[in-house]
């Protein structure tokens, strides 16, 4: 099976996707008890995030809280390498940060 994103839905300026998938058996088994159960069968849910190119930098117009930019304050850069630690990710969005910082997890 070949998933395609028509490029006319994705604009110029789009860095990442999620699409939502949801489906069902051919012949629709929804609603159906499990064979020596009274659980019934659901639907299929799945999400899939593509990231599509790196968000532009402020400079090059891109928005101030989703674009890249260096960081030079040591303590910051701390933060940083924590939250990355935490999340497993090397992208960092400011909301991501300020609620890590609220609940105390980038202290050590």
């Amino acid at each position: 099976m070949t998933l395609r994103v028509p490029k006319q839905w994705v604009g110029e300026d789009t860095c990442a996707i999620a699409l939502e998938l949801t489906g069902d058996t051919v012949p629709a088994r929804s609603g159906q008890p499990l064979p020596n159960s009274r659980i019934k069968l659901q639907p299929v849910m799945s999400r899939i995030n593509l990231e599509m190119r790196a968000a532009p930098s402020a400079a090059e117009g891109g928005a101030p809280t989703l674009a890249r930019r260096a960081v030079h304050d040591p303590a910051l850069l701390k933060k940083l390498r924590r939250a990355t630690e935490l999340l497993g990710s090397e992208r960092i969005t400011p909301a991501q940060l300020e609620e890590l910082e609220r609940d105390g997890k980038l202290e050590h």
